[in-house]
């Protein structure tokens, strides 16, 4: 190891304050890399092994030797022969070759980052002797970590470092367990130091649900009568039927066809896979069927290592994909190829739905399982492996549950995890309800109002609170929060709307707006306006949140991307007599075409003017040319589509219907009434019969035509993506979650703006809920409510108004949160600008409560983007002193008080920020009887401002 006198001082800057933390990460560097051949490494040093995989191996090798001595085994004793701990050492160890590789990659010592110094310190001083020492968990309170670092109140800093996941794989543990209030100097983290990945919390919440879900279970060998037992009996089933047909001489494609057929039939309401992708791959890509069932048969007759005959066949899926059978999606491969293998290796493996399974493993671990940009089959099994067994080692040393398999582990967590069941009632609680009251759904709607004097960050917190509250992770870089909330925004889960003094009903809910005669592209209808019902913003997001039926996001989720969209019309919406078009192509998972009834179905008709030459016929000539809608509707109808174009249907040219997939070539279909005999087969995605409005998705309203291709670049590509996957719900999720964030919410008239809100907001009168309550509107006359997916966030600045007079009915509905300036963020800023901010901001806001009111202090948001003193001097010339002036009506003796400036006497003042000058009287008035009289002024830009009066330097 000829780096190790650098790799010291690397240490050492980035807070291993300790020699011996020092000598002991050193000698366990050399150690390994000593013994690398003997590991079973094709590297000469730790040089090579990092430039050649980032130590992905040797820590997966470490792993394996810590599996091994929790075992029994003796594989650890090639690096640590006399050690008496080997399972917690090598959890040490594991973490120590991820520090040098950090080292290796040339990253900065942390010596200037306080999260650095603090993850650095608990890590030597609480993780690493709690495994010196044998024991299985740690507590680590956050006034002894800020005490011993000498930080200054630094409790949010510490608890956001411990908890995050750098810190998590750092010290190679899972996700603490936090004790007590949040970010707080009394803030307890329990860390488990066995080298474990799954939260023990998470994972006896899943145990008491399952239990309560399945309550006659008693162990997998006694599973009881209930869900427990059936979960796992027909997959025991279908285990059988596999191997039945293995024992056969098959080929191996016929084998992958029986084992995929008895997939898709295990069970009657929950099949393992799904019958819709084979399906799929034999109408639009038939060439490939036989590939698709071989590389099934392959993997279930494979003598290789789960992982290699997973991955073998997950690469052969991929390249079928790539060659037209799309609806091998990741989560279908995933899904297919863990139910084939689970058939022949139930210990190794498990059928996996990737949406569960990575809820689940979120839940447990922090992270998602299976994530398509980052796909690595090998390494995705090893994760899965790794927490299986950890959960198998649960069950059976703790809970005596004895698990048989992988099966036994998938089935508690596939039922554990289910939020479409409620739990049974206890039997006083069911006596206790009414037997007719509505299924109350298991979201919980937020009402939320952040308020505090202004700069105290609300507005930035409402972002952080939208992601949370959409269900998303999220980040801690601000960077990439504020990308995943622009996500959001562009497809239409959250909306931002500021309150204002002339805010009504009409721009909120709903009003009444002049319309010209002009619908789409057409002609005018008339020549004067006629009134139309206009949804503001909160019906429209309400609308959204009401059709959500499913996730819209997910690794599985259809994209736009490769595919046309048509705008396509079914009938004339507003004719009654074509209302039954509509409901027939949904109902019957096709779209139609009218015009005239001849069949496109020969290959000539790919030609524009054979369609011509045939219309003509068939009309006698007439007047016709190859732009009439009588060719170019049937030509692009037949010939521009494609299998997996997106079709839109319209309701006028304002409104769409219906979105749908195209998964089948043109066919024709004539009616024995005449009419609309063009058919092509549609997997519709979406469906709203009363209609939503077009400037959802697209930028301009529809034209007249029958269908015609929509510009990419007038779509709104989230919000149609959205759309599309909002009602895939097999059952097993949520739907989307949305926000509305209200800022200044108290600079409007609150009871005319809300209207009949004011009751539809309470969390038990929302849609789906116990008391929910419908209200007929006054404009539209249509029926609402508020859906419980749908979550308000408002922001208040208590300077403008005190939350005291807020309306007592608003008070009442929404949970309040106070957010008050907190001079500790400005910590990085202070050493930037070489001022003592939070000091200067701790004094004029005490002095501001001391002469005004806790309510008009200033936020710590003023200065968290000063970076010198110039920008110091800036914010407090162009924003603090004129806010001061508001705040004190131009009494500028209190402003000088709060900056320190303010002198006793009637004398001249030459202070830090303020100049006072001795008015003279007019003349007469000199003899007494003049009342003293001030000028005052701020100190010019060249002068400058002078701090150290108001901080105490």
């Amino acid at each position: 190891m000829n780096k190790e006198v650098d790799y010291k001082a690397w240490l050492e800057q980035g807070g291993a304050q300790t020699e011996a933390g020092r000598n002991s990460r050193a000698y366990a560097i050399r150690t390994i890399e000593k013994n690398l051949a003997a590991l079973g490494m094709p590297f000469k040093d730790l040089d090579e092994a990092w430039e050649g995989d980032r130590f992905v191996a040797l820590r997966a090798r470490l792993k394996q030797m810590r599996d091994d001595a929790r075992s029994g085994g003796q594989d650890y004793r090639l690096l640590m022969p006399d050690s008496e701990n080997p399972h917690n050492r090598l959890a040490n160890w594991g973490s120590w070759l991820g520090q040098y590789g950090r080292f290796l990659a040339g990253e900065l010592p942390g010596s200037s980052k306080d999260a650095d110094r603090i993850r650095q310190y608990v890590l030597e001083h609480y993780i690493e002797p709690a495994r010196e020492d044998g024991r299985g968990q740690v507590e680590v309170l956050v006034r002894e970590v800020n005490a011993a670092l000498g930080l200054n109140q630094a409790w949010p800093n510490i608890c956001q470092a411990l908890k995050g996941r750098i810190f998590q794989d750092l010290a190679q543990v899972p996700p603490p367990e936090q004790v007590g209030a949040d970010q707080s100097s009394a803030t307890v983290f329990r860390f488990d130091v066995r080298g474990r990945r799954i939260s023990r919390p998470a994972l006896e919440k899943l145990r008491t649900r399952f239990l309560a879900l399945c309550p006659d279970f008693r162990s997998f060998v006694e599973p009881g009568t209930g869900w427990a037992h059936g979960e796992k009996a027909y997959k025991v089933a279908a285990i059988g039927r596999v191997q039945s047909a293995l024992s056969g001489d098959a080929t191996d494609e016929l084998l992958g066809r029986s084992v995929f057929e008895i997939l898709k039939t295990a069970a009657k309401d929950g099949p393992l896979v799904r019958w819709q992708t084979e399906d799929a791959i034999a109408k639009n890509t038939p060439d490939l069927l036989a590939e698709f069932h071989t590389a099934i048969g392959r993997l279930v007759r494979s003598e290789e290592a789960p992982e290699v005959a997973l991955s073998t066949a997950h690469a052969a899926f991929d390249g079928l994909r790539s060659r037209g059978a799309t609806s091998l999606t990741y989560g279908e491969r995933i899904n297919i190829l863990s139910s084939a293998l689970a058939m022949v290796h139930p210990k190794a493996m498990a059928p996996l739905k990737i949406t569960r399974i990575n809820e689940v493993w979120e839940t447990l671990t922090g992270e998602k399982l299976f994530v398509e940009a980052s796909a690595d089959i090998g390494a995705d099994y090893r994760r899965l492996a790794d927490g299986f067994d950890e959960i198998c080692e649960i069950m059976r040393d703790e809970w005596r549950w004895e698990p048989q398999d992988w099966l036994d582990i998938q089935g508690f967590l596939w039922i554990a995890n289910d939020k479409t069941t409620e739990v049974p009632a206890k039997p006083n609680e069911a006596a206790a309800s009414n037997e007719n009251a509505e299924t109350p759904m298991s979201i919980s709607p937020v009402n939320l109002i952040l308020y505090g004097p202004p700069g105290t960050g609300k507005t930035f917190s409402t972002a952080t609170e939208a992601v949370r509250l959409c269900g998303e992770p999220v980040p801690q870089d601000r960077a990439e929060l504020m990308a995943v909330y622009q996500r959001l925004v562009a497809a239409g889960r959250i909306e931002f709307v500021t309150f204002h003094q002339s805010m009504s009903y009409e721009d909120f809910i709903e009003g009444r707006q002049p319309m010209t005669g002009v619908d789409g592209d057409g002609e005018a209808e008339s020549s004067g306006f006629r009134l139309e019902t206009v949804h503001g913003v909160f019906r429209r997001i309400a609308k959204r949140a009401e059709t959500s039926r499913g996730r819209s996001s997910g690794d599985d989720m259809i994209r736009l991307e490769g595919r046309q969209v048509f705008k396509m019309s079914i009938g004339e919406a507003n004719n009654p007599e074509d209302a039954h078009l509509f409901e027939e192509a949904i109902e019957g998972g096709y779209t139609l075409l009218g015009f005239d009834d001849i069949d496109w179905s020969d290959e000539k008709y790919a030609s524009r003017e054979a369609i011509f030459e045939a219309c003509k016929n068939h009309r006698d000539g007439g007047d016709l040319d190859p732009r009439s809608g009588w060719v170019q509707m049937p030509f692009r109808f037949r010939n521009w589509v494609r299998q997996g174009d997106i079709v839109i249907v319209s309701k006028g040219n304002q409104q769409f219907r219906a979105i749908g997939e195209f998964v089948g070539d043109y066919e024709f279909k004539p009616r024995p009434e005449g009419g609309y005999a063009h058919r092509r087969a549609v997997r519709w995605l979406w469906a709203d019969r009363d209609g939503v409005p077009v400037s959802e998705i697209y930028s301009r309203g529809f034209m007249q035509q029958s269908i015609y291709l929509l510009y990419d670049s007038e779509l709104n590509i989230p919000a149609l993506e959205r759309y599309m996957n909002s009602q895939r719900n097999d059952g097993d999720c949520e739907p989307d979650q949305f926000v509305l964030i209200i800022d200044e919410i108290n600079r409007a008239n609150i009871s005319k703006v809300f209207g009949e809100l004011i009751t539809l907001l309470e969390a038990d009168k929302r849609l789906n809920q116990p008391n929910a309550v419908r209200v007929r509107l006054p404009y539209s006359g249509d029926e609402f409510g508020v859906p419980s997916n749908l979550h308000i966030l408002g922001t208040m600045n208590t300077a403008d108004r005190s939350i005291a007079l807020l309306d007592t009915a608003l008070r009442r509905r929404f949970t309040f949160r106070e957010m008050m300036p907190d001079a500790s963020i400005l910590k990085d800023a202070a050493e930037k600008c070489r001022i003592d901010l939070p000091q200067l901001l701790t004094k004029i806001n005490e002095r501001i409560e001391y002469l005004y009111d806790r309510e008009h202090q200033i936020g710590h948001a003023y200065f968290t983007a000063c970076r010198s003193q110039a920008d110091v001097d800036e914010v407090m010339r162009h924003k603090v002193i004129p806010l001061l002036a508001e705040y004190f009506f131009e009494d500028w003796a209190k402003i000088a008080a709060v900056l320190g400036d303010l002198e006793p006497g009637e004398g001249s003042i030459s202070g830090g920020f303020l100049k006072r000058a001795i008015l003279n009287p007019p003349p007469g008035l000199e003899d007494g009887d003049a009342v003293a009289r001030f000028r005052w002024q701020v100190r010019s830009v060249d002068e400058g401002f002078d701090y150290s009066k108001l901080v105490g330097t």
